[in-house]
């Protein structure tokens, strides 16, 4: 691979913002000279749909509206800083 040929940004995920371990976590990630592209929250979805072998973007959007939208916000992070399509 050649340098510069690929861009990797970081995506927390199952944060809880209110807890020690995410400022753990943002600090460690800060040391990474990394592009934080964003923080997942702690939902149980991401745990009940592996457990079926499904993803967010299978299931009915009523389900997991907030995390779709989580994920609509660091998409958009990735176009508008490295103006890289999806």
């Amino acid at each position: 691979m050649r340098k510069g040929t690929i861009q990797v940004g970081v995506v927390g995920m199952r944060v809880d913002a209110r807890t020690r371990s995410a400022d753990q976590l943002h600090r460690f990630v800060e040391g990474l000279d990394l592009p934080v592209l964003g923080y997942l929250r702690d939902t149980q979805n991401y745990v009940q749909l592996a457990a079926h072998g499904l993803t967010i973007w299978v299931v009915s959007k009523s389900r997991i509206e907030k995390n779709l939208e989580q994920w609509r916000r660091s998409q958009k992070l990735v176009i508008n800083r490295h103006r890289v399509r999806l």
